[in-house]
């Protein structure tokens, strides 16, 4: 037995016991579709036949979780995650729906990700980031890829003797080798772990000047225009408002009652064939704006305005960029800050479209900042 084997052993049993190791449940939602949206036609002569494959979000996430407390407010959190996929598979004729097929697809997610806890009295806010792998079973012609990178944001608080901790993660697959329909490679999930364990209290992560949190929303506005495609299709594509909103935002005060903040939107765009879904559309708005707020008892009325910067692929011919102005006012729920507002975004000018998939440059949305 080579001698190196017992010091091993020795270190690593001393690690263990100088730590803390916890245990828990991991339960919560993707908020991205599963799959790409594919969509085919048949050539004439003959009826005009559409086939659709599409996924939906909003599949429930759940598992358990181990985290091996490090020092100096770090840690490292291994999850196994059972996340079941799903696609539909939409057999249209003459505009008319002739086939559905809902199609399963198992997979289990293995992030191992290293976070940092920021002291901040009960709360203690994090990060997170590492790899992820996947294994992928009753696959029905898919082949979702086995690898990809994880980064999160959350925060921590005491339940009693457990901890509860919701977040959102963001995970970046790599690209399916093969097969039809493709995984989509970027997911977002929103979670809450429950685990056993203690942590301690401490001073504010970043003193008074910077604060991290969540946006969540929605558009008031459709995405898209109404437009008309000819034969084989015979019908109009379109999409509507209402599309949910999430992300992350940080914001920084650099004089009294002025800030800027940041953001980080993830926003689905769902186009319609004749009243169906076809397909879901991944874009990310990325708004820097400048913020004053006013000082008034209790509430702090707030106006903001900046550039905006957008990556939406599936739309070939929008623009990447555009300025953004909006309104609202902040609030105080113990020690989180909540601020609603209604923000504006006008974006460049378009120079082209994909298929006939023309985007609004003109959007509203209402959105609700949750910080820290």
């Amino acid at each position: 037995m080579s001698p190196r084997l017992p010091l091993a052993g020795l270190f690593i049993c001393s690690l263990a016991a100088a730590q803390t190791v916890s245990f828990g449940v991991v339960g919560g939602a993707s908020l991205t579709p599963d799959f790409e949206s594919r969509f085919s036609a048949g050539a004439p002569p003959g009826p005009p036949i559409v086939l659709t494959d599409y996924s939906a979000p909003e599949r429930y996430i759940a598992g358990g979780m181990l985290e091996l407390q490090l020092p100096k407010d770090w840690s490292i959190e291994v999850d196994a995650l059972f996340h079941p996929l799903r696609f539909e598979e939409n057999h249209y004729a003459n505009g008319t729906l002739h086939n559905f097929q809902p199609l399963p697809v198992v997979t289990w997610e293995f992030p191992a990700l290293a976070k940092y806890r920021f002291r901040w009295r009960s709360w203690r806010p994090f990060l997170e980031a590492g790899p992820s792998f996947r294994t992928a079973g009753n696959l029905n012609g898919t082949n979702p890829s086995h690898y990809g990178i994880a980064v999160g944001a959350g925060a921590e608080t005491r339940l009693g003797r457990f901890r509860i901790a919701p977040e959102v993660r963001y995970i970046r697959w790599a690209e399916d080798t093969s097969s039809e329909p493709l995984s989509r490679p970027d997911q977002v999930e929103l979670l809450t772990s429950l685990s056993t364990g203690t942590f301690e209290g401490g001073r504010r992560a970043f003193g008074t000047r910077v604060s991290v949190g969540v946006v969540a929303g929605a558009t008031v506005t459709p995405d898209l225009r109404t437009s008309s495609q000819p034969f084989p299709f015979t019908g109009s594509f379109s999409s509507n408002p209402a599309a949910f909103l999430l992300g992350a935002m940080v914001e920084v005060e650099v004089a009294r009652g002025v800030f800027i903040e940041g953001d980080a939107i993830h926003q689905p765009i769902t186009v319609t064939f004749h009243g169906a879904e076809i397909q879901s559309i991944d874009t990310w708005s990325f708004p820097l704006v400048g913020k004053y707020k006013f000082s008034t008892h209790g509430m702090k009325p707030f106006l903001e305005a900046g550039p905006a910067f957008r990556g939406a692929k599936a739309l070939i011919g929008s623009s990447p960029y555009g300025v953004t102005a909006g309104a609202g006012i902040e609030t105080h729920l113990w020690r989180m800050a909540i601020a609603p507002s209604v923000r504006y975004t006008h974006w460049g000018p378009i120079s082209g479209s994909s298929y006939s998939f023309v985007p609004f440059q003109n959007q509203v949305a209402v959105l609700a900042g949750f910080s820290f």
